[in-house]
């Protein structure tokens, strides 16, 4: 009995040894994510959850359980059993962060009358030639999106967003600074007494209450779950994005 128990502490151990070592980690790249490459939030807008769920399973749950069920203090092959385990980690590690890099919202941009959030997967053309290159581990730009003077390239570009679904606000190269449009953003801002018709009122009051300065809003359409942009009206300004639907 007293090797039985002696055997679990030992397991029970490295149990909880292996579990603190992959918080820590997990814990570093959740806050690179959740300050720096999906500031709140868009990593619900992108459906990102699912990947950071996946690793917390495997880097969390599973690595720190397999180390229980196979540590044996004098075990010949102990060494071996727990790099694999590590290794195991390390790639799914890996794995959700390039996931996660590679979906990670590159920019905010106005199109119209909404934001489109666009992602690093969902860029077109060439963006070699675009002034606005992001690093891999940079928070989403605001801008705003104009067709081409080109004529011949404006007729592809509305061609392709009517025919191919390809929305203008995925190419780069026809970017524009926010401010010059600001008077676009202040025609199609709308009341954020709308809001109330599409969510709990009071959690509406409450995120208003926090953010004075805003007194118009306009959507966000994202991959997964759309959000509000607040607007600063009178000067045109993003104030906030929040976690309210825009529309029904």
């Amino acid at each position: 009995m007293s090797d039985t128990l002696q055997l679990f502490r030992e397991k029970f151990n490295a149990f909880l040894i292996h579990l603190f070592v992959s918080v820590l980690i997990l814990f570093i790249v959740f806050l690179i994510v959740y300050f720096v490459l999906y500031p709140y939030p868009l990593l619900t807008a992108t459906g990102g959850k699912e990947i950071l769920l996946i690793m917390v399973m495997i880097d969390i749950v599973l690595g720190p359980l397999l180390t229980f069920i196979v540590y044996r203090k004098y075990k010949k092959t102990l060494k071996f059993d727990l790099a694999i385990i590590g290794l195991i980690q390390l790639i799914a590690l890996i794995y959700g962060l390039y996931s996660m890099v590679f979906a990670k919202p590159c920019w905010i941009v106005f199109n119209q009358n909404k934001f489109e959030l666009i992602q690093c997967s969902q860029i077109v053309g060439d963006t070699g030639k675009s002034d606005y290159q992001l690093a891999l581990f940079e928070r989403p730009i605001f801008r705003a999106v104009m067709l081409s003077q080109d004529p011949k390239l404006k007729s592809e570009q509305v061609f392709d967003e009517v025919l191919s679904g390809i929305s203008l606000a995925q190419r780069p190269e026809n970017y524009v600074d926010l401010s010059k449009v600001t008077e676009k953003i202040q025609e199609q801002a709308q009341s954020v007494m709308l809001l109330k018709q599409y969510n709990n009122a009071k959690q509406v009051d409450s995120i208003l209450s926090k953010y004075p300065q805003a007194t118009s809003f306009v959507p966000l359409k994202a991959n997964a779950v759309d959000m509000t942009v607040l607007i600063n009206k009178d000067k045109g300004e993003v104030v906030k994005i929040v976690d309210l639907r825009p529309w029904k």
